[in-house]
């Protein structure tokens, strides 16, 4: 009976979200994109191996389209389209382990469109509020871990003296992942003082606590990103560094000020972060995980060399396993742990139309905060693959739907500054001389 509860308990979830957004602006409008947001942070709840986000997502946009208020255009089927020869490969790889695999890259494609065509521009904070309300409870729940007020086992305490939390996630690295992208939402999004002050303690205080080294890496590089866009474009970009009545600087003094406090005070910590910290860039000799993920990639490129132009097939990359060892019978795993290399092994050329759309859309949307959200999961995931994650294509589906709405106003201011030249049939002989400014 098991499939069949949580089956009834999908369908419910899609009748509640259709019934509440054909119902109430509000609903549509706040409600239903802050619940998106929320469950984009929980990729764990799940039943009978479906996201709770993808119920809702479709819900929320049939409503839409119900009430005529979705928007068809190219970029709700960019990302399905440049999906689909990936998908296709498990039908002709020779390495393909998990078929079920396609369906999952649809599914989310599919939803990645549905956000796209319900996409408003009142949708951008209450689904990214959402987002940080769920990777803040998740850093909560760590910090209260590693205080053992919440009882539950921790990690790798031959990595961290004070145990790695989990948080809501089955790791610490996706713990370290969304703390790093609730830091960054509470950093850009407009919140009161306080709130944001708070927000930011708790999140990156569990981002150094996870000790995730990808984690580090991805929020270290858009940071410094978005540092250098905001140098470069001061005059132009969203706001970054703020002013101090925004809570900004006060909440990284107050973190900075415990982190301190807390090495100060451990010693063992101080020692622990200093040896993680000077292996996130170089695999030393006595650091097992390291070591492993570079013997991932060195298999997982040797595996690319020996694909057709299709690839081996969408999940053959996770034959490869820890320590780079080939599965060649079978293997548990269908996801390598770097999502580009993995791609490749998968499905080789026909993947550069996904690679190519990721690429423009990081780019084009890379000084704004979905950008900086997207560059961050996309640079852990080079060594914590959560490409197959809610959180990667509802970031992927804000980016283009955000990229053509700026396209679209750019393109009517520039009409109407058009219109509103003067015609120079109707201006004076004397006037029809001069150039126009």
């Amino acid at each position: 009976m098991s499939p069949l509860i949580e089956f009834s308990v999908l369908a419910l979830l899609f009748v509640v979200t259709f019934v509440s957004s054909a119902a109430s602006s509000r609903a549509r409008n706040f409600v239903v994109p802050f619940v998106v947001g929320i469950t984009t942070g929980l990729f764990a709840v799940q039943l009978a191996n479906i996201h709770v986000f993808t119920p809702i997502v479709i819900a929320w946009f049939l409503a839409r389209a119900g009430r005529r208020e979705v928007n068809l255009r190219w970029s709700v089927f960019a990302l399905p389209l440049a999906c689909a020869p990936v998908a296709l490969t498990v039908f002709f790889g020779d390495l393909v382990v998990n078929p079920n695999l396609a369906l999952q890259l649809m599914s989310f494609a599919l939803c990645a469109a549905c956000i796209v065509g319900a996409w408003r521009a009142d949708t951008h904070r209450p689904l990214f509020l959402g987002l940080l309300t769920a990777t803040t409870a998740s850093a909560s729940l760590g910090l209260l871990q590693v205080a053992h007020i919440v009882p539950t086992d921790l990690w790798h305490v031959e990595v961290s003296a004070l145990g790695r939390p989990t948080g809501f996630y089955p790791e610490p690295d996706w713990l370290g992942m969304y703390a790093g992208v609730g830091v960054l939402l509470a950093w850009r999004l407009p919140l009161p003082a306080k709130i944001r002050i708070l927000v930011i303690l708790i999140n990156l205080s569990a981002l150094v606590l996870a000790f995730a080294r990808a984690a580090w890496l991805g929020f270290g590089v858009a940071a410094a990103v978005a540092v250098v866009v905001w140098l470069i474009q001061r005059n132009h970009s969203e706001p970054i560094m703020g002013n101090g009545q925004s809570g900004r600087l006060r909440s990284l003094f107050f973190t900075l000020v415990a982190l301190v406090t807390a090495v100060i005070a451990l010693p063992d910590l101080r020692r622990d972060l200093v040896t993680r910290l000077n292996s996130t860039l170089t695999a030393q000799a006595g650091d097992v995980s390291a070591q492993a993920r570079v013997e991932q990639n060195r298999t997982l490129s040797a595996l690319a060399d020996s694909a057709p132009w299709y690839g081996h097939g969408l999940s053959s990359s996770g034959r490869v396993g820890v320590s780079g060892i080939f599965y060649s019978a079978q293997s548990t795993n269908s996801v390598a742990s770097n999502w580009a290399l993995g791609l490749w092994v998968d499905s080789a050329w026909l993947s550069v139309p996904l690679l190519a759309l990721i690429t423009v859309l990081l780019i084009a949307r890379i000084k704004h905060i979905e950008g900086s959200l997207l560059l961050v999961v996309l640079t852990s995931s080079f060594f914590s693959n959560a490409f197959f994650q809610p959180l990667t294509w509802t970031l992927l589906a804000v980016t283009l739907a955000t990229f053509n709405r700026h396209r679209d106003t750019k393109r009517a201011i520039d009409s109407e500054a058009t219109r509103r030249l003067p015609d120079r049939a109707s201006l004076s002989p004397a006037m029809k001389h001069r150039p126009l400014r």
